[in-house]
């Protein structure tokens, strides 16, 4: 079963220089690897920044499978990266392939919000939490990452004391 990945031009085998003519830019390419053993234990964590790039490659695949110019890609690759640079955690489920490589299978956005900060009428102004951005790899769907990763959430937001959390879809 096949896994999304990045390469940059280069590493695609193609040499020399990008049809950009001429510019300098980074070209991501969508790559066919495979997924990690369907009996492999899925770890659930908060992202890492360097995996931050994975997961919006990965979430251009998912929501955005119009897009097939690589331009169009890279755009909405970008603006993934700068939504998750704003969200109190990207939660990220995990598992490792045969070859000892981890590989991400699924991720979410929680953003952690005092409503009191924004004179919400919530009864005594809570700490709310919303979800956003839940997707899972294609070829690892029916596994229960989205539940584990709602897990994640739930428990990430009783830790920060917040009374309601709420799943935007």
């Amino acid at each position: 079963a096949p896994r999304i990945g990045l390469l940059n031009w280069r590493d695609a085998g193609r040499g020399g220089t990008p049809p950009t003519g001429g510019m300098q830019l980074t070209l991501l390419l969508l790559v066919v690897c495979p997924v990690a053993s369907v009996r492999a234990p899925i770890t659930y964590r908060q992202a890492t920044p360097v995996q931050h790039q994975a997961i919006s490659v990965l979430r251009t695949a998912i929501f955005c499978p119009g897009l097939t110019a690589m331009g169009s890609q890279y755009l909405q690759t970008r603006v993934f990266m700068e939504s998750m640079a704003k969200k109190s955690a990207v939660l990220v489920a995990l598992a490792q392939n045969d070859d000892g490589a981890e590989r991400i299978l699924g991720s979410a956005d929680l953003h952690l919000e005092d409503v009191r900060a924004v004179g919400g009428a919530a009864a005594g102004g809570e700490c709310v939490g919303y979800v956003t951005n839940v997707c899972v790899c294609p070829e690892a769907r029916r596994r229960g990452i989205g539940q584990g990763l709602m897990t994640l959430a739930e428990s990430l937001c009783i830790d920060y004391g917040a009374t309601e959390l709420l799943l935007h879809v």
